[in-house]
């Protein structure tokens, strides 16, 4: 919750890149201590921020990620056609 709230802050104050940072810190962080459901959530958090600014590879990269860990995840996979 922490991590989305200085994004977003840093995303109102113009900092998209810099928003983008921390979530992908974030990420990859979460993501290295295993694929549970808090790194999920942090990933889709990621996606979602990420299809909004206009970066469709990137969110599709981490959308890739969220299916291989979870390939019956029901979000992830209409998201992933969209990135494309």
């Amino acid at each position: 919750a922490m991590v989305s709230a200085l994004a977003k802050l840093m995303e109102q104050s113009g900092d998209v890149e810099g928003a983008l940072r921390v979530l992908d810190e974030a990420a990859a962080k979460i993501s290295a201590e295993g694929a549970d459901e808090t790194a999920i959530q942090m990933l889709k958090k990621t996606v979602d921020f990420k299809m909004k600014n206009r970066r469709h590879r990137e969110a599709a990269l981490a959308l890739e990620k969220i299916l291989k860990s979870n390939p019956g995840d029901l979000e992830a996979l209409p998201k992933l056609v969209i990135a494309y």
